[in-house]
């Protein structure tokens, strides 16, 4: 996927309950909030992490995001706001692209690609070949699949004896109570 444009996730939590990645739990109790972008061969993101107890779908949770000409910022509930972009510096060089890439956000301000009109959507997904860390464990399953494999689809596919299991109806759907939009 081509992330040129930008991507920006309110919240992102993948929803498998004993998922560790790098000895680090990136299960149901996880949740990431922040920006993707970059050219199909060099996407990066950053983002602010937030853990429960628990799990994040246990309860409904407000998630805000700041979105001023010069500066990026998340909040969960009542925490404070967390800065992906702050004033000062460009939001391409803060990610680590090289100047070569940040031409593609040359004309636009310290935030491009976020500079622009966008869409919100909510989605729900599985697999995914970038927000899954290759050596993965899902309860005690090694991810079947390695990111951006050509056939990394399949291969998910044809694991699912050993993943579908960990997913439980009502705790795999994704449920929304409101989306407020606010423009200041």
């Amino acid at each position: 996927t081509n992330y040129a444009s930008g991507r920006i996730r309110l919240a992102m939590c993948r929803g498998n309950k004993n998922l560790q990645c790098k000895g680090q739990d990136f299960g149901s109790n996880h949740l990431e909030s922040g920006v993707v972008m970059g050219p199909e061969n060099d996407v990066r993101s950053r983002s602010i992490s937030s853990t429960v107890p628990d799990n994040w779908h246990d309860f409904f949770h407000t998630y805000t995001l700041y979105w001023r000409p010069d500066s990026i910022s998340f909040k969960i509930d009542n925490e404070q706001p967390q800065f992906i972009v702050s004033p000062g510096g460009k939001l391409c060089e803060i990610i680590g692209f090289h100047n070569d890439i940040c031409t593609l956000w040359g004309s636009g301000s310290r935030i491009a690609p976020f500079d622009t009109d966008f869409y919100i959507s909510l989605g729900l997904s599985s697999g995914n070949a970038r927000d899954f860390p290759d050596d993965c464990i899902n309860s005690g399953q090694p991810k079947p699949w390695r990111n951006l494999e050509l056939k990394a689809l399949l291969k998910f596919w044809q694991d699912k004896r050993n993943w579908s299991s960990t997913w439980s109806d009502e705790k795999s759907a994704m449920y929304v109570e409101y989306v407020r939009v606010t423009s200041l």
